[in-house]
């Protein structure tokens, strides 16, 4: 490796053939950088938010990432009991293979949506949090309908 020396009246040029750089970046903070989001622990999220907010860059996919990942915890028992009018509704008018596809159509419904207002939050830069927890909001306002019309 060259490298050169600039000086008040000269420059010098020397050949070496290896440097050691110290450095505080790690080898895990350097995996980050080439991380999807959804790959990531809420504290890696925070952590990698927190170093993009102190070095002036966009963290809004992180965020969303972030703001997604703990409403889907909360989405978790949403979605179960969304199940419950299913199991205790009115059992004579449906079978149970048709109550099964209905209830894994919701499932996939409810990823794609969350994947689209994900993607289309970050296009449009709207609010992260408001992005993360709106899919969660509208299948918990399903699941309230859901549970108010069973009988």
């Amino acid at each position: 490796m060259a490298t050169s020396r600039f000086g008040d009246d000269r420059v010098s040029a020397d050949m070496v053939a290896e440097t050691t750089m110290l450095s505080t970046v790690n080898p895990e903070f350097l995996g980050l950088a080439a991380t999807d989001p959804q790959l990531l622990t809420l504290r890696g999220l925070a952590s990698y938010i927190d170093h993009l907010r102190r070095n002036k860059l966009e963290t809004a996919s992180y965020e969303i990432g972030y703001w997604s990942r703990i409403a889907l915890l909360f989405a978790v028992i949403v979605v179960t009991l969304l199940a419950l009018p299913f199991v205790f509704g009115p059992l004579r008018t449906t079978g149970a293979g048709t109550r099964t596809v209905i209830g894994v159509m919701l499932g996939v419904v409810f990823f794609l949506i969350n994947r689209t207002i994900e993607n289309g939050g970050q296009l449009f830069h709207l609010n992260p949090a408001l992005v993360g927890w709106l899919p969660t909001a509208v299948i918990g306002l399903c699941t309230l309908v859901a549970i108010s019309r069973t009988r």
